[in-house]
């Protein structure tokens, strides 16, 4: 009532108090993963530990990771840890905020001679309550290979080699250890000039070009395998062949995985000349021909061949032509000196016609004979094995009368003539005459 003044006789129920526990949760993860896989043995490793509050929703309070190292590997040290370089086996990482993550890197050393499998377990806890406690542990599988110092060396079967014939490459691969070497293969990069030919000792005989598989080669030991090729027939001045190795396992000391054999190709051209007119005596006046025929019996080409006929002043009007085959070349040309340079690959010939007239006004007053000669010669880088066969003469006798009597005189009676043989009439008397002209008619 308005103006009266009230009490309350009891104030000792007029306040009340709620009091309430507060648990923080945290649904904390953890995640480890290696830097290296497959990591070589003796080397180093490193781990890197997650842990994270994905959810929370509340901080991850006194957040600690305990790692268990897997045998074979020696511990280096940690980063991320309040124990720092030492959280090992256990690392304080401290609160985890809601929705945050906290890392911790563990590094270790592979002990020499660890091989296989290695297991690295790791698992994390808080003082928040943790609703699903399954994945604060973690597990990394790692693989532990070996390892292979690999070298490789090349030898050339002959140096200089002759431009047209095989030369073999010797390759060879050595494992000094201390692990074997498996899947050894060997890639050969041949030089421009060769034709491969065959291989031997790899698994793709006899096609072991460009890649060679030698399988496994165990500690402190070696294989070779060889490669033969066709040195091509043009092929001139130095050749380079290039050849690398590898296996399945890591190799320390790549420096030697690869080697060049340098090899001298020289040429040599055994060149064959022929010449002939089909004739056995000359007449004054009557047109001849001459056939040269040049042929390169290798077995390297021949890109420059001197072919030299200085034909005798009694032959006249003197013109010839060539006819080359295959990727030879001459040239034709006209007057008393054929002199060309003709190319003649190994193999292939040039053939050259060269056609004259006897000079109807030579002087018979002593015996003539007309020797016409032609030389070949190789010129250039080239060498022609055999000279013997450079040169060709064609030698015949001058009648003004185109008969060659079989007594050596200047007399006979033709009329002693039987029949035709060849190029010449056959005799019934043993001093007959042998007439061209005869024959002809």
């Amino acid at each position: 009532t308005p103006g009266v003044s009230a009490t309350d006789p009891d104030l000792s129920n007029n306040v009340a108090t709620d009091i309430d526990t507060l648990t923080p949760v945290a649904d904390i993860n953890i995640t480890k993963t290696d830097d290296v896989d497959p990591v070589v043995t003796g080397y180093p490793l490193n781990y890197t530990i997650t842990v994270s509050n994905p959810t929370g929703p509340s901080w991850a309070h006194e957040v600690v990771v305990t790692d268990t190292l897997p045998a074979g590997v020696t511990f280096v040290g940690t980063s991320g840890c309040t124990e720092d370089p030492v959280g090992i086996p256990s690392c304080t990482i401290g609160p985890v905020a809601n929705g945050a993550t906290a890392q911790v890197t563990v590094a270790v050393t592979v002990d020499e001679g660890t091989l296989g499998t290695i297991t690295n377990q790791a698992s994390a806890v808080s003082s928040s309550e943790d609703p699903n406690p399954t994945d604060n542990s973690t597990t990394e599988d790692t693989m532990v290979d070996p390892w292979a110092n690999l070298s490789i060396t090349k030898i050339d079967g002959e140096d200089p080699v002759i431009a047209g014939t095989e030369l073999t490459y010797t390759i060879t691969v050595t494992n000094p250890g201390p692990y074997d070497a498996d899947d050894v293969t060997v890639t050969d990069i041949m030089p421009t000039g060769v034709t491969f030919v065959s291989s031997s000792g790899c698994t793709e005989d006899p096609s072991g070009l460009p890649t060679c598989s030698l399988g496994s080669i165990v500690a402190g030991s070696s294989a070779a395998y060889s490669l033969t090729v066709m040195v091509d027939s043009y092929t001139l001045g130095t050749i380079t062949n290039d050849a690398s190795t590898t296996s399945a396992w890591y190799d320390p000391d790549p420096a030697d995985n690869d080697t060049f054999e340098d090899t001298e190709v020289t040429a040599e051209s055994d060149l064959v000349v022929t010449k002939d007119n089909g004739l056995s005596v000359l007449i004054p006046g009557e047109d001849i021909t001459y056939t040269i025929v040049v042929s390169n019996d290798g077995p390297s080409d021949a890109p420059s061949a001197d072919v030299d006929d200085d034909v005798p002043q009694e032959l006249l009007t003197v013109e010839w032509t060539c006819v080359p085959t295959g990727a030879a070349f001459c040239l034709d040309g006209i007057g008393n000196l054929l002199l060309d340079s003709a190319d003649i690959p190994a193999g292939e010939m040039v053939t050259y016609s060269v056609t004259c007239t006897v000079d109807p006004a030579i002087d018979l007053t002593n015996p003539v004979t007309i020797t016409n000669t032609v030389d070949v010669a190789v010129t250039g880088a080239g060498v022609d094995p055999d000279t013997s066969n450079n040169s060709a003469t064609d030698a015949d006798p001058v009648d003004p009368t185109g008969f060659l009597w079989g007594d050596g005189f200047e007399s006979g009676d033709a009329s002693q003539w039987s029949g035709v043989v060849g190029d010449a009439k056959a005799a019934t008397t043993q001093t007959s005459p042998v007439s061209r002209n005869w024959a002809r008619n």
